[in-house]
């Protein structure tokens, strides 16, 4: 009697997950370089060596209206391509390191640079 352990019980959803994964991680990355590049040309002034890519998103700026949904959408979809990722691989090293960048955009796009909040 042979047992397996750790073999998927269903490889076709398995490869079902990998390919939402790379579809959603790509999708992610190419989300950001686009609205990042129309942000930068959209945005007076906006310099690349004299500006960061937090500015383009300050509240009260023109681009802060465009870019913070569309890197929301962008957050969301690199942390769910990473879950497909894990949902696929089983791997939680990998995972977390994948979750890493879209957790970050998130508390940025969350979180905008010049608004102070105070917690008393």
């Amino acid at each position: 009697m042979t047992e397996s352990i750790g073999v998927a019980v269903n490889p076709a959803k398995e490869g079902a997950d990998l390919k939402r994964a790379g579809a959603l991680l790509a999708l992610a990355g190419m989300g950001f370089l686009l609205v990042v590049t129309v942000l930068e040309g959209v945005y007076p002034g906006y310099s690349t060596h004299g500006n960061t890519i937090s500015d383009l998103l300050a509240i009260g700026t023109t681009t802060s209206l465009i870019g913070e949904p569309l890197l929301f959408v962008v957050a969301v979809s690199w942390m769910a391509g990473a879950y497909y990722l894990f949902r696929s691989a089983g791997k939680r090293g990998s995972t977390v390191l994948y979750m890493l960048p879209g957790t970050g955009l998130l508390l940025a796009v969350l979180s905008p640079e010049n608004v102070n909040v105070v917690i008393r």
